[in-house]
């Protein structure tokens, strides 16, 4: 039983008329008292219920006499209630209202003389009333409880600090009488007089000084001037296991050596325990130390000694000493130092770059890791914003995530590069964690960073090897519509010759019809116009050159590819027919990129159609608006795709053609998906199969 429910158990009992329980004599006469008072309060509860029942007995009599509703019984019945709420327990409260009820639906709600009730209206009075009895009586009752509680608290904190400052007051007495002694007892001793009077004023003194060491809450001890040690007070005899009759118990002097106590400590603290006693001894200064000593049952435990020479007219008269058990601040701070070994071996353990910070980001503590790689001291590290430990291009931006982050209290993570000790730059991916204590509030962060400049490296190589196969795939698509380009580029370049000998035979004229010339000139530089535009496109879709994103307007980009499979369309005889939206929003995006997933899925239709002989071979490139952007849809009438692999088709090197690689989709969805977007299959009605893309649009003015 704790000091403080000691206190309220005799604070309640003084309230409550409780004997305390001072001596083992009383304890059976408690426990009797306890019966009684158990008996008389049951008497007391009855009782209060005897009165409510009179009491509702009496309000239903008058209240059916003078015919008064039910409403306004209800009502007094439930005032009946709360008076005795202050007396009596809440289940007696309980019991009075349903008895209440009973005689609510008995003798004033219709039928009279019934508990049946009838009418709507009185059954809701009835639920009232019980609902409303059963909550108002439970605070209540609360309310009271909780009174007679903090009543009995503070009669206990009264009685606490009474208590208090008794024991105050007589620390202070036996302080005051010590320091008194120590003050005034050599004085005594020097100026005794003659030997006998000093003899017994010796006595004196020492016996007194014996009885406050013993009574002190402490190890205590004294010593001769030469420094043997003399005297130790009663715990600390036990505590070393001296006998009854040991002389230090008595502080009888035996002649024993200044360092005699030695072998009392640890054999590892009697080296450095004697050189500081000696010292002391030879200055004559106050001292303190700590070390190990021997208990009774032969194990060691931490101490802390402090002494003060005790003089007279600077003549030294005792050294008196008083010892503190420190064995478990001792045990805590192994402890403390051995989770720290255990913690510093975990973060040196984590594979990375790992720091603790404090609630406000500045640095805690860094494993080896972190300072190897920066070569720096951890003093240096705290100042890493003011720094070149973080790339000058990213400083600005990572100062600002990091703050918005700490602000937050949420994890986070974001990129940077870090200065090596060797002056190089290397990418990290770092993640800071909070980490929460029992009130919620951060207590620290965890920020682990890692290396990703290899990972980074290889991403880049990946994605040039993405673009050299894209640009592979557009060469081999060229390289397949050599036929059909060189019909393209034939074209105009044939229309221009045309053009050139009418020209030249309205120059012969006479006189030369200089506005026919004018004309056929005219169409001769649209001709080249147009040979050198398809050139261009095909120069575009050949050559080696770096992703360039830029606003495209995605119609025109469609009818160029157009022109460029026309070839392809017109040999398979195939219907090619566009349903544009007209004020699409245009798309950001690399054009020659795009215009290749478009030819590629066009030619994927044209080859798919020409095997179908018995339906006519239809093609319609269609645009609209999406949520997600842009969607562009081809659609061809062939044979269709099995609906079990309409998602393998983009999967690399599967291919339902006889002559393919199954490069061509999968280049496309991973150029489509790097813009932003998404490439799928569905099947087309009533036939065929239909290639889907979206693409985010650009909103106009951005």
């Amino acid at each position: 039983m704790s000091n403080g429910d000691t206190k309220v158990d005799v604070a309640r009992g003084d309230r409550e008329g409780v004997p305390p329980l001072s001596s083992s004599g009383q304890t059976g006469h408690f426990i009797k008292w306890k019966g009684a008072k158990r008996q008389t309060a049951l008497l007391h509860e009855a009782g209060y219920l005897l009165l409510g029942l009179v009491s509702l007995a009496t309000v239903t009599g008058l209240y059916f006499w003078l015919d008064v509703p039910l409403v306004a019984a209800a009502f007094t019945y439930l005032v009946v209630l709360v008076l005795l709420a202050l007396v009596t327990s809440l289940s007696s409260l309980i019991v009075l209202s349903f008895i209440g009820v009973g005689c609510l639906s008995y003798f004033f709600a219709p039928p009279i003389y019934s508990f049946r009730v009838d009418y709507p209206q009185d059954i809701i009075t009835i639920s009232a009333f019980v609902i409303t009895s059963l909550v108002v009586n439970f605070l209540v009752t609360r309310v009271r409880d909780a009174n007679q509680t903090l009543e009995v608290a503070n009669r206990a904190l009264r009685i606490e600090s009474v208590e208090r400052k008794r024991a105050e007051q007589a620390q202070r007495e036996s302080e005051d009488k010590l320091r008194q002694m120590i003050e005034t007892g050599p004085s005594l001793l020097w100026s005794a007089g003659s030997e006998g009077k000093k003899a017994d004023v010796q006595l004196g003194f020492m016996a007194h000084l014996q009885a406050i060491l013993n009574v002190l809450p402490a190890y205590t001890w004294y010593a001769a001037p030469s420094g043997a040690l003399t005297f130790v007070n009663k715990r600390t005899a036990d505590y070393l296991g001296l006998p009854k009759d040991h002389p230090l118990r008595f502080g009888i002097d035996i002649g024993a050596q200044w360092d005699d106590w030695i072998p009392l400590l640890h054999p590892d603290d009697h080296e450095r325990s004697r050189k500081y006693w000696s010292n002391s001894l030879r200055t004559g200064e106050p001292g303190e130390q700590s070390y190990r000593v021997r208990g009774a049952q032969g194990d060691y435990r931490w101490f802390l000694t402090g002494f003060e020479p005790l003089r007279a007219s600077d003549t030294l008269l005792l050294w008196v000493g008083a010892t503190l058990d420190i064995e478990e601040l001792m045990r805590a701070q192994e402890a403390l130092r051995e989770s720290e070994r255990s913690a510093r071996s975990a973060i040196d353990g984590i594979a990375g770059l790992f720091a603790i910070l404090a609630p406000n980001g500045e640095p805690e503590a860094v494993n080896c890791q972190l300072l190897n790689y920066f070569g720096r001291s951890f003093e240096e590290l705290k100042n890493w914003g003011t720094t070149d430990a973080v790339h000058p291009e990213d400083l600005p931006r990572v100062l600002e995530l990091n703050q918005r982050g700490l602000v937050s209290g949420l994890p986070f993570n974001f990129e940077l590069r870090l200065r090596r000790f060797d002056g190089e730059y290397r990418s990290f991916e770092t993640r800071v964690v909070p980490i929460r204590d029992d009130s919620g509030r951060v207590a620290r962060w965890y920020n682990l960073l890692t290396d990703i400049e290899d990972r980074t490296r290889a991403q880049a190589r990946l994605e040039q090897m993405g673009w050299d196969l894209a640009r592979t795939n557009r060469v081999s698509m060229m390289g397949e519509l050599a036929a059909s380009l060189s019909h393209e580029i034939t074209q105009p370049i044939a229309s221009a010759r045309n053009n050139a000998s009418a020209t030249q035979n309205f120059l012969e004229m006479q006189p030369p019809d200089l506005g026919e010339v004018r004309e056929a000139l005219s169409c001769v530089l649209g001709d080249i116009d147009r040979a050198g535009d398809i050139v261009d496109r095909i120069r575009d879709h050949i050559k080696k050159a770096p992703p360039r994103k830029e606003h495209v307007d995605l119609s025109e980009a469609i009818n160029e590819v157009i022109v460029l499979g026309r070839s392809a369309v017109i040999k398979n005889r195939v219907s090619v027919q566009t349903r544009l939206c007209e004020g699409l929003f245009p798309v950001h995006c690399d054009r020659v990129q795009l215009q290749q997933v478009v030819l590629n899925l066009i030619l994927n239709a044209v080859e798919a159609m020409a095997s179908v002989e018995s339906v006519p071979r239809e093609l319609l490139i269609s645009t609209e608006q999406h949520h997600a952007g842009v969607l562009v849809a081809v659609r061809d009438s062939g044979p269709g795709i099995d609906p079990t692999h309409l998602e393998r088709v983009f999967e690399a090197f599967y291919t339902t053609k006889s002559r393919g690689v199954g490069m061509g989709l999968s280049i496309c969805r991973s150029i489509i998906d790097a813009h932003g977007g998404q490439l799928w299959a569905e099947a087309n009605e009533p036939r065929g199969t239909v290639f889907q893309f979206t693409l985010p649009a650009v909103q106009v003015g951005s």
